[in-house]
């Protein structure tokens, strides 16, 4: 698998596929291919892109799990940038984290200056040794919770109206988390939907996602190529999709004949 995949249309990026006249009778999608590179936490990564005719989604992007890491913690380090100007802007930092496999490593980076830290996961043991570094460090002991009930009494008691700082990955689309106001969500998940719904319940909580961080890596550097004359397709695939199920249609009928292309 590609370091990052970036899979997109070509409406959405404004690609626009050679004109045939093979292709207006058949309508095959097809797929046109390039590759950039981009540093994350000083390591070059591959980012493939691919653009297709037709897709489900504008946009989607998948991350190679072997470099969860590198890519996580430069967009954590873009956004707490961006978004905090000043130095203890947030007090409180809270995990939603179910699964454990990354953000454990990373997490000490980014908790050296918050006064709170609270981490909701399925598998506790995991975050034991990034806890035990933060509390040698900075002094600060990190509270873990299992159910999110006692999380949520957590939040009542010590959130209060406190700037919090959550960072949320592989969170469930059903259920939503309810934080204080003016709290900043860094969504770590390879999709849009938890984003999605947290916009569509017009709760006052920013909210900041990895696949748009990708999003825009991407179309600057394509812009920024297309612009200079230097964008390389490496090559056009096709897709069958529906032409292959017409195919398979025909097949079934015994007097059908190919009509001839002009």
């Amino acid at each position: 698998m590609d370091k990052i995949l970036y899979i997109c249309t070509a409406d959405y990026i404004h690609f626009d596929f050679p004109k045939r006249k093979w292709w207006l009778f058949t309508k095959k999608s097809r797929v046109a291919y390039a590759v950039f590179s981009d540093v994350f936490s000083d390591k070059d990564l591959d980012i493939r892109l691919q653009i297709r005719e037709q897709y489900d989604s504008d946009y989607r992007v998948f991350l190679d799990k072997n470099y969860r890491k590198e890519i996580f913690r430069s967009f954590l380090l873009e956004v707490m940038k961006e978004k905090c100007a000043k130095k203890h802007s947030f007090e409180i930092l809270l995990v939603i984290d179910p699964i454990g496999e990354v953000l454990p490593d990373i997490l000490p980076e980014f908790a050296e200056d918050m006064n709170d830290l609270a981490i909701l996961t399925d598998f506790p043991e995991r975050y034991a040794e990034s806890l035990e570094i933060i509390e040698e460090e900075t002094g600060l002991p990190g509270m873990v919770f299992t159910d999110y009930r006692d999380f949520s009494r957590y939040q009542r008691h010590v959130c209060g109206d406190k700037k919090v700082l959550v960072f949320i990955e592989n969170g469930n689309d059903s259920s939503f988390y309810r934080f204080s106001k003016g709290s900043l969500l860094i969504d770590l998940s390879e999709t849009e939907s938890y984003r999605k719904m947290v916009l569509s319940k017009r709760m006052e909580t920013e909210c900041v996602s990895l696949p748009n961080f990708l999003d825009n890596i991407v179309k600057n550097r394509y812009n920024s190529l297309v612009n200079e004359g230097l964008f390389q397709i490496q090559g056009i695939s096709y897709v069958l999709g529906e032409h292959k199920k017409r195919m398979e249609k025909r097949e079934g009928i015994k007097k059908w004949k190919k009509r001839k292309i002009f």
